[in-house]
Order: C-alpha cells, then structure tokens, then sequence
C-alpha cells in the first residue's frame, strides 16, 4: 500500500494482481488499484478531477484521467 497527504486530503492506494487476467508468457500482466481518498482535516473538500499517472517497471506510463 502506498500513501500520501497533501493539503490534509489523505490518498491511499492498494494494488493487486490478477493472476486470472494476466498471461506472463505473452509478457501479460494485469492489476487492480484501489484507491482510497479521506479527508484528514477539519474543513470540506470535493474531488473535482483525477489523474492517475501509472509507470510500470519497463518506464512505460498510461494516464489515467476525468472527473471527479
């Protein structure tokens, strides 16, 4: 689990593979994220957009990116 604070908005995100979805002989390899965003602080806060920028090992990225 990987986790940050910014602005005392907490994100946390799980990761999981999916064995069942990846094939590693066809250099296949699938997983899931699970991403968790508290509000750490006193005041209100909205998600109006999201971006997620995924690196995988090789440094290849997909952007993954709308509203909130």
């Amino acid at each position: 689990m990987s986790e940050a604070i910014t602005n005392e908005v907490r994100v946390r995100v799980a990761v999981r593979y999916l064995e069942e979805r990846s094939n590693p002989h066809a250099n296949r390899f699938v997983f899931a994220y699970k991403v968790t965003i508290t509000n750490a602080g006193e005041a209100p806060v909205q998600l109006m957009s999201r971006k997620w920028i995924i690196k995988d090992a090789d440094g290849d990225v997909e952007t993954v990116e709308g509203p909130g």
